[in-house]
């Protein structure tokens, strides 16, 4: 097997064109290997230079006006070689990608938009053929079969399955319509239809019999009765003539945890019965009841084909997830608590110790794989890469602005794209401003939450103007460890939030044409998973759109970087910044000192040393 390391070596990369052999001189600092010989560890072909090689350099484009741009003509530069490389040993057909796609893709496209104003499929549908030409181009469309889609599934990152899945069900569906397509689209689609059967497919909620449903939504139903509940109907019962220390030992066998989100926390529970439910037809059963299905025999089941996912690919191996530990916890819980069968729990438990090395994998009590990943990037770009995500929302807001200026010739779908990076700027602004989770920037408030009937104020508005600055205060009883969350918004962050809030917020309203709402962001959906006793109104963007808005400003900034994980930026800049001041940190993401210390000390350690010892050498030295 041909390695990067060949390639790194071969005449192909010495001969390339000047800026093309600095670029891959560069692999091995991009790929974070200590030496050369390291970049014997990466295969020599064209998947993974696109899954591992192409998105990573992060720190080291941090330097160039345009990171994104940079990074784009670096890949370029180096895949050409690298096809060069290939087709000189015969490790790459040297065919190009059949016309079939072009055709479909190029009618898929002319009739995309939104289905609500007349168009066939929603906006970027094509982008379900695209997906195919990457990994089939070198086939034709019409001649795919079930045999070569299980080919690329064996080799497909579990993180692209659920898309190329999606891309295969378009594919039958305009299968299924093909007598109603234009001739040259209907005789360039696959001549059989591409869905793979899978026995160890995933088991979701509404798939299991209504039975079992019923009969687990009951015990999720005791499980949610809070302290209160509980103590009435205890008294009740002592009241009636029970023994007192009877009932109160009952209790408090029973008592579990107060859940603050009684929707999410179902939620859970449903994927844990799923989950379990999946194990069970591996073993030729299909129970009716929640105490047939929890056994022992069953949790093993369903870890075997947990373990049979991870060989596929088809999810993330235990070491990189907390998966097992979430799911031998919430089914402990329900075994003790729910049925009441401690013997059950128990055996569960002492399962749960002969699996310790994937359930406690690494990452449990610190930071994510991911998380670590993004931390090293921030260190490795060092200030370079801090400006940048400092001054993100200006950089994302001279882009939208740009793009407003051909705005009378724009089609609509296009408008909404500049609209939505307008959103990602104010986004970023407030992010940058105090870290928070996603779904208190999704529910930020312009105007009160009223009931949509009655008009009656549900919950005050989080967002005020103050002079030239805007103040946002999200009551605690909306934040997830309920402490209440208040800052400031100044200078240029102020001014792009009052740019979207003046001026691309009723253009977006006006051009998705869509009703005003209480929210900063408004939008369609309805929020979802909220603790007891927050009622909001519908009209806030979809967790979805927010991520589509948050990607293409982070795209335009050229770091990879989730809602969430600007908590960890901004922690790493203050440190970086004010070394050893957790307190500061701490306040500044909304957590405590004591994660922030664990979370991020050992490297703000060096700091601190560094700091040390250039100030014992300047008073001293």
């Amino acid at each position: 097997m041909l390695t990067m390391l060949d390639f790194y070596e071969s005449p192909e990369a010495r001969d390339a064109p000047y800026k093309t052999r600095l670029e891959i001189k560069k692999l091995p600092k991009r790929l974070r290997l200590d030496e050369v010989e390291d970049l014997v560890e990466f295969s020599a072909d064209l998947k993974t230079f696109e899954d591992e090689i192409a998105p990573s350099g992060e720190a080291i484009f941090a330097r160039a006006n345009k990171p994104k741009t940079a990074r784009d003509q670096a890949n370029s530069r180096i895949r050409t070689v690298l096809g060069q490389f290939l087709a000189a040993r015969s490790e790459m057909p040297a065919s190009a990608d059949h016309p079939d796609y072009e055709i479909v893709e190029a009618w898929v496209r002319d009739n995309e938009g939104f289905v609500a104003k007349g168009d066939l499929f929603p906006q970027g549908r094509s982008a379900a053929i695209a997906m195919l030409r990457k990994w089939f181009g070198d086939i034709a469309l019409r001649d795919i079969t079930v045999t070569d889609v299980q080919a690329v599934l064996a080799r497909m990152p579990s993180a692209k399955r659920r898309s190329f899945g999606s891309a295969l069900a378009f594919i039958d569906r305009l299968n299924a319509n093909a007598s109603g397509l234009p001739p040259e689209v209907a005789t360039c689609l696959p001549r059989v239809s591409l869905r793979v059967a899978d026995p160890d497919k995933p088991v979701f909620w509404p798939d299991l019999p209504a039975p079992l449903r019923r009969s687990a939504t009951a015990v999720f139903d005791a499980l949610l009765m809070q302290t209160t509940a509980q103590a009435d109907a205890a008294l009740a019962r002592i009241k009636a003539g029970e023994d007192s220390e009877i009932v109160a030992a009952e209790v408090n066998a029973a008592r579990s945890k107060d859940v603050t989100n009684p929707a999410k926390w179902r939620e859970g529970q449903q994927g844990h019965v799923s989950w379990l439910y999946r194990g069970a037809l591996r073993r030729g059963r299909r129970p009716q009841c929640l105490e047939d299905l929890l056994t022992l025999d069953t949790f093993e089941a369903a870890l075997d084909a947990h373990a049979a996912a991870v060989k596929a690919g088809q999810v993330r191996p235990a070491l990189e997830t907390t998966t097992l530990k979430t799911r031998f916890t919430g089914i402990i819980q329900i075994a003790a608590k729910g049925l009441k069968d401690p013997k059950l729990a128990a055996s569960l438990q002492i399962l749960r110790n002969t699996r310790e090395v994937e359930v406690n994998n690494p990452y449990v009590k610190g930071l994510s794989k991911g998380a670590d990943a993004l931390i090293d990037t921030l260190h490795d770009g060092g200030d370079a890469l801090y400006r940048r995500i400092v001054t993100a929302p200006d950089i994302i807001a001279e882009e939208v602005r740009a793009r407003l200026e051909p705005w009378e010739g724009m089609p609509r779908n296009k408008r909404l794209e500049t609209l939505k990076l307008g959103a990602s700027a104010a986004i970023w602004a407030l992010q940058l401003c105090r870290p928070r989770r996603r779904a208190n920037v999704m529910f930020e408030r312009l105007r009160a939450a009223r009931d949509p009937v009655t008009r009656i104020a549900l919950h005050a508005r989080t967002l005020r103007e103050e002079g030239r600055d805007y103040v946002s205060l999200t009551p605690k009883g909306e934040v997830k460890n309920l402490r209440k969350l208040e800052f400031v918004i100044r200078a240029q962050d102020a001014e792009i939030l009052r740019w979207w809030i003046e001026d691309l917020r009723p253009l977006y309203l006006e051009t998705r044409e869509i009703a005003d709402s209480c929210y900063l962001f408004p939008g369609a959906a309805s929020p979802r998973n909220l603790r007891t006793g927050l009622d909001l109104p519908p009209g806030c963007v979809s967790a979805a759109w927010f991520a589509e808005a948050w990607n293409a400003g982070a795209e335009i900034v050229g770091l990879r970087l989730t809602t969430h994980q600007a908590r960890h930026s901004a922690a790493v800049i203050w440190l970086a910044r004010h070394p050893g001041d957790f307190a500061g940190a701490a306040a500044l993401i909304g957590s405590s000192e004591r994660i922030v210390r664990e979370k991020y000390g050992a490297d703000d350690n060096a700091g601190v040393a560094a700091e040390a010892r250039a100030d014992s050498y300047n008073t001293y030295g």
